[in-house]
C-alpha cells in the first residue's frame, strides 16, 4: 500500500491496493478501510511490500481480463525493481493474455521468443526457473508433435497423389480408347440412322417396313436409332432419333382379341419430313403428288378435307393405307401415315 503525502493535515492518506482509491488513516495508525471497495489498506514498511502489492494487483487485473492495466502494473513493479522475476512473469502473462501461470504451457509458440520470458529466467530463483523451463518444454514438445503430424499428413497426401497419378496413367489410354470408341459408335449410329431414314422416305421401302410386322430390335438391326416415346395398354411408340429435318414414329399394338403379354406388332409408321418418295411435301404440290402416285404405282388416289386438315391425299398400295396430311395451320409440316389396311 502506497502512502500519499498530506501536508498540513495530521491524518495520513494511503492508496488502496485493490482499486487505487485514497484511504485516510488516522494519526498513529498504519491501516484503514477503503470506502470504495471495503479492502483493508495497510502502510507498507518497505519496498518489498510495495512490489508484492503491484504484482498482486496485476494478477487480479488479469483475472478480470484487464490486460493493459495488468501490463502497466507489472511495468510499475519493474521500475521499482528491474530484477524482479515475478514482475517479468506477470508482464509475460499480460502480453499473452493468460490469467494463470500454468496456462503459459498452452501457448502456441516458443516462449523464449519473448523478452519478458528471457528476463524472467535470468532473474528467477531455481524453483521459478524450473517451472518456466518446464512450461516452455511442454510448448516445444507440442509444437514438435504438431510438426510431425503435419509432415506425416503431407507425406500421406503426396503418396496418395502419386498413387492416383499411377492409376490415371494406367487408365488414361483406356479412357481415351473408350472415348474414341464411344464417339465412333455415335457417329456410326447417326450415319446408319440417317441412311435408314432416307430409305424410309421411299414409298416402297416404307410399305415393306409396315408389312414386315417388325419389332423394335429388328428396326434397330435395319439401322434405326430408337427411343421409346410413350406406353399404354395396347400401344407403344418408338421414335427414331431426328435425321436431317425429319423423324419417324413406329407404333405397335397387340392383335385384336389376344391376351395381355402377346408380343406387339408394328401396325403403322408416321413420317415427318420435307420430302417423301422424291416429291416435296408442299401444299402447293398436292396435284403433282396426286399424278405422281397415280402414274408411278397405278393406284387410285383420293383427296378430302376435314376440320383438322386442309387436305388429305390417300390411297392403298400392297395392303397398306397411305395418307399424306396437311394440317390446318399453314406453318405446320405435312405428315405421311402408313398403316396396314383393314379387311
Amino acid at each position: 500500500m502506497q502512502s500519499v503525502p498530506n501536508k498540513g493535515r495530521s491524518a495520513m492518506v494511503l492508496k488502496c491496493n485493490m482499486c487505487g482509491y485514497n484511504v485516510p488513516v488516522a494519526p498513529g495508525k498504519t491501516a484503514g478501510i477503503c470506502e470504495a471497495c471495503g479492502a483493508s489498506a495497510t502502510l507498507l514498511k518497505d519496498r518489498g511490500e510495495l512490489l508484492e502489492g503491484l504484482i498482486k494487483r496485476a494478477v487480479l487485473s488479469m483475472e478480470y481480463g484487464e490486460w493493459e492495466k495488468a501490463r502497466e502494473l507489472a511495468e510499475q513493479a519493474l521500475v521499482i525493481d528491474p530484477e524482479r522475476a515475478e514482475a517479468y512473469v506477470a508482464q509475460l502473462m499480460a502480453e499473452l493474455q493468460v490469467s494463470e501461470e500454468e496456462a503459459l504451457a498452452e501457448h502456441r509458440g516458443d516462449l523464449s521468443a519473448y523478452v519478458s520470458y528471457r528476463k524472467a529466467l535470468c532473474f528467477a530463483d531455481p524453483d521459478l526457473r524450473a517451472r518456466l523451463e518446464e512450461y516452455n518444454a511442454t510448448v516445444l514438445e507440442r509444437l514438435r508433435q504438431e510438426e510431425e503430424e503435419r509432415a506425416r499428413w503431407k507425406k500421406e497426401r503426396a503418396e496418395q497423389a502419386k498413387k492416383w497419378r499411377r492409376i490415371l496413367l494406367i487408365l488414361l489410354p483406356l479412357i481415351v480408347m473408350l472415348s474414341i470408341f464411344f464417339v465412333m459408335n455415335i457417329v456410326e449410329g447417326n450415319r446408319r440412322n440417317n441412311e435408314a431414314f432416307e430409305r424410309l422416305l421411299d414409298l416402297s421401302y416404307a410399305i415393306e417396313i409396315v408389312n414386315s410386322e417388325a419389332t423394335a430390335a429388328q428396326l434397330r438391326e435395319r439401322g434405326f436409332r430408337l427411343t421409346e416415346g410413350r406406353a399404354g395398354q395396347n400401344l407403344r411408340d418408338y421414335r427414331s432419333l431426328p435425321a436431317n429435318h425429319g423423324r419417324a414414329t413406329f407404333r405397335y399394338a397387340r392383335p385384336s382379341g389376344t391376351p395381355v403379354g402377346t408380343p406387339m406388332e408394328l401396325f403403322s409408321v408416321i413420317i415427318q419430313e420435307r420430302t417423301f418418295d422424291g416429291i416435296a411435301l408442299d401444299f402447293d404440290n398436292v396435284e403433282q403428288m396426286e399424278r405422281h402416285f397415280s402414274r408411278t404405282y397405278g393406284v387410285e388416289v383420293g383427296m378430302r378435307e376435314s376440320g383438322l386438315y386442309r387436305r388429305v391425299l390417300y390411297f392403298t398400295l400392297d395392303g397398306v393405307d397411305v395418307e399424306i396430311r396437311w394440317p390446318a395451320s399453314p406453318h405446320a409440316p405435312a405428315t405421311v401415315v402408313l398403316r396396314r389396311a383393314t379387311e
